[in-house]
């Protein structure tokens, strides 16, 4: 800074400079404009300083260092812990293995799929897990969508990507059956006539193993 100020001073309003001349010609009386063709030369370089001293200013001001800063807000380091997602945007589809929280229930659910049933007298109901998601035990579909005091009958089959017990609970209908690995059970259910009833296995419950009957 101390290197260009001379400089600066020379342009701007030093002896000489183009901001002396300027200031000598006013006190004269005498304009550019007398002076035949307009001759911005000095100007220019007044405009040129000022611009100049003017981004060392703020340069100096903000403490820039050379780095470009992001305006995107951090969101912070990863815990390594998922947040259950409660569908704050409205129409969207959950991912499946998302961890997400449905209307009306106490429980989180691992997401793998919904299926309307309306109409269909029997589904298959699987539990696994997804390989690439640790303790991330499922029913698939999670939701089943159906019509009010519609009843359906559910082969529930076992297929854990371990050797793992899992169960089926229904409180509302008095329900709770373990199903070994690689074994299925057959039951019959009922969807409420509104809302939504929710089954789970009491062994994963707390890790998302739950589904739910929807009424549309």
């Amino acid at each position: 800074m101390k290197q260009i100020t001379p400089w600066l001073t020379s342009l701007a309003g030093g002896p000489g400079g183009a901001g002396a001349r300027a200031r000598a010609d006013l006190d004269a009386g005498r304009s550019w404009r007398g002076r035949g063709p307009m001759r911005p030369r000095g100007w220019r370089a007044c405009g040129l300083a000022l611009g100049l001293l003017l981004s060392t200013s703020v340069a100096c001001g903000n403490g820039a260092t050379g780095h470009e800063v992001s305006s995107t807000p951090s969101s912070g380091a990863s815990s390594g812990s998922e947040t259950p997602n409660a569908g704050s945007t409205p129409g969207a589809s959950p991912s499946p293995g998302q961890l997400i929280a449905p209307g009306g229930s106490a429980y989180v659910m691992r997401y793998a799929g919904t299926r309307d049933v309306q109409g269909e007298r029997s589904l298959r109901l699987v539990m696994s897990g997804f390989p690439n998601i640790a303790e991330s035990p499922y029913f698939s579909p999670s939701i089943l969508v159906g019509s009010p005091g519609e009843r359906i009958r559910l082969t529930i089959v076992n297929r854990s990507l371990v050797p793992f017990t899992h169960n089926f609970t229904l409180t509302k209908e008095k329900i709770d059956h373990d199903i070994p690995w690689k074994t299925s059970y057959v039951v019959s259910v009922t969807f409420p006539e509104s809302g939504a009833l929710f089954f789970y296995c009491k062994y994963h419950v707390a890790l998302g193993q739950v589904g739910e009957l929807r009424v549309r």
